[in-house]
C-alpha cells in the first residue's frame, strides 16, 4: 500500500522496478506464492542506502524467498546474514541464492529471529534490515542495538502497516500489531543514540542511524 495518490504509486512502481532478470524472476515468485516482497520503491531505497552506508556486513531479519537477500548481495560488496522463520521460505531463498551464486557471500540461519539474535557477534554489522513479524519489531531493535556499529543503519518496512498504526480503519484483530508498532516506532524515535526517520515508502519505513551520544 502506498500512502501516495494511486497514479503516482503507479507511475513510482514502474520506474524502480529492477531490471535484473534472475531477481525479477524471485520476485515473481514470490508474487504468484503469495509470498510478500518488498515494493519497487522499497528496494531502489535500499540500493541508494546501501550504496551511501557501504556495509561490510549485512543482517536481514525475514528472508522470504531472498528477494531482498539478493538485492543487498547484488547491490554490495557485503557479507549477508539472514534469519527466517519457515523451513519452506528458507529452501526456496537457500536455491535463489545459489542460482545467482550468492551462497558463498551469505550465511542463512533457520529458526525465531528473536533466539537467533542472541547468538550473533555484537559490534559487527553496518547495515539492518527488518521485515519479519510486525509484533516483534521493538524486540528485534533493542538486540539488534548491541549488534549495530556506530555509524550503522537500521531499517524496518511496513512499519505502518497498511495504514493502520496511522489511524485508518482497523480490524479488531489488528489491535495488538498496531499497539506494538506504534510502541516501536515511540520507541526508537525518542533513543538519543539514533537519528531517526519515518518514511511514507510502500507500507512504511522506520530508518534509524546509530551515532554517538
Amino acid at each position: 500500500m502506498a500512502f501516495v495518490k494511486h497514479n503516482v504509486a503507479c507511475y513510482i512502481d514502474k520506474k524502480m522496478q529492477p531490471t535484473d532478470s534472475a531477481i525479477c524472476a524471485i520476485r515473481s515468485t514470490g508474487i504468484a506464492h503469495n509470498i510478500p516482497v518488498i515494493s519497487d520503491e522499497v528496494a531502489a531505497f535500499l540500493c541508494v542506502q546501501l550504496a551511501l552506508v557501504k556495509p561490510r556486513n549485512i543482517l536481514e531479519i525475514g528472508t522470504a524467498i531472498g528477494y531482498s537477500g539478493a538485492l543487498l548481495l547484488t547491490q554490495s560488496a557485503a557479507h549477508l546474514t539472514t534469519i527466517e522463520l519457515n523451513p519452506a521460505n528458507y529452501k526456496m531463498a537457500e536455491q535463489h541464492f545459489a542460482d545467482l551464486q550468492l551462497s558463498g557471500r551469505t550465511t542463512m540461519l533457520l529458526g525465531d529471529a528473536a533466539e537467533q539474535l542472541e547468538a550473533l557477534p555484537q559490534n559487527h554489522y553496518q547495515f539492518i534490515f527488518i521485515d519479519a513479524a510486525k509484533g516483534h519489531y521493538l524486540d528485534y531493535f533493542k538486540k539488534c542495538d548491541k549488534l549495530l556499529q556506530t555509524g550503522g543503519l537500521i531499517i524496518a518496512d511496513n512499519v505502518l502497516h497498511k495504514g493502520y498504526v496511522a489511524g485508518e480503519p482497523h480490524p479488531r484483530r489488528q489491535r495488538t500489531i498496531i499497539q506494538r508498532m506504534n510502541q516501536f516506532i515511540d520507541y526508537v524515535c525518542k533513543q538519543p543514540n539514533y537519528t531517526s526517520s519515518l518514511l511514507s515508502l510502500g507500507d512504511g519505513v522506520l530508518m534509524a542511524v546509530k551515532r554517538t551520544i
